[in-house]
């Protein structure tokens, strides 16, 4: 018998109306009792989808015995989106084949990826941002990893940071956990003297490279609307402090052109959302780098 017919009596449809009523008001209460709400849209990754297997490259990731043996992998990475865009209770979900190392070498990968936390709904009804439970798959390709490795040979290698903690001290994260604690910038508003990058002779990578600024500042609108309105072009000299860590910290517009459109606020809020690959020597000196950077607004950007 099928429920919606042109001949059902308006009786019938008043009982289907409030069976459906029920089913989702009953369907509401459960999702209360776990308290889920929903994401408007997941973290936004900096730098894209090619940002994981970058990192696998750049930090020299893939399993040496796998490599040697001409085996490919895979690995499902499990963690937690802190609101700052940070990844928090990193730990392997599952790896294929197990014993090479993919795991472990997937985990250091997303340990170093940041993402930019889009606003939710919270379950007090407001609107702001809240910690996203996610998963990420790292591929291991040999014959892509060699590739890279040919085309370009130029690219300079950093250490590996250190594999995860064996002990397994981080648990599996709760379906909804709890907000983490601030981000922990105040531990850097007082570090040791910070030096020149140029005067070390220092190049930290930023993290997709420029082109991840300028995709963000065109995906998030930061172009100042008076400017774009007006086709006003303009440019941005930043200065800032990059940690041992990666984070851009000690932030400071020093020069914008033109003045009072916003250009530096813009720049400011693009930067702030960024991060860096460390640098060999800066991670074993653990150096604070001040680096210098031009950010430009033009038609390819508004």
């Amino acid at each position: 018998m099928h429920l919606f017919q042109c001949g059902t009596r308006p009786g019938s449809r008043l009982v289907l109306v409030i069976v459906l009523a029920i089913l989702f008001s009953v369907a509401g209460a459960k999702a209360q009792e776990v308290n889920i709400h929903p994401i408007i849209e997941p973290p936004f990754l900096i730098g894209g989808k090619d940002t994981v297997m970058a990192h696998v490259y750049t930090y020299d990731l893939f399993p040496a015995p796998a490599l040697d043996l001409d085996i490919d992998g895979d690995a499902i990475v499990q963690f937690t989106v802190d609101t700052s865009g940070s990844p928090i209770n990193v730990e392997l979900f599952q790896e294929r084949p197990e014993g090479l190392g993919f795991g472990d070498s997937a985990v250091v990968a997303v340990k170093a990826l940041r993402f930019v936390v889009p606003q939710t709904r919270l379950p007090d009804g407001s609107i702001g941002k809240a910690p996203v439970l996610m998963q990420q798959v790292v591929r291991f390709r040999c014959d892509e990893y060699r590739e890279y490795k040919r085309t370009h040979p130029n690219v300079r290698q950093v250490t590996r940071p250190a594999p995860p903690d064996p002990s397994g001290a981080m648990g599996w994260p709760l379906p909804n956990p709890e907000p983490p604690p601030p981000p922990q910038k105040s531990d850097y508003s007082t570090p040791a003297m910070p030096v020149q990058a140029e005067e070390m002779g220092i190049e930290p990578q930023l993290v997709g490279g420029e082109e991840a600024l300028y995709e963000y500042i065109r995906t998030h609108n930061l172009y100042p609307q008076q400017a774009c309105d007006a086709a006003i072009e303009g440019d941005v000299l930043l200065e800032y402090t990059v940690t041992p860590q990666g984070q851009i910290v000690d932030i400071k517009v020093v020069q914008e052109r033109p003045s009072g459109l916003g250009f530096g606020d813009a720049a400011r809020k693009a930067i702030e959302a960024m991060s860096y690959i460390p640098d060999k020597r800066q991670v074993k000196e653990e150096l604070y780098l001040r680096v210098k950077m031009i950010v430009r607004f033009g038609p390819e950007n508004g």
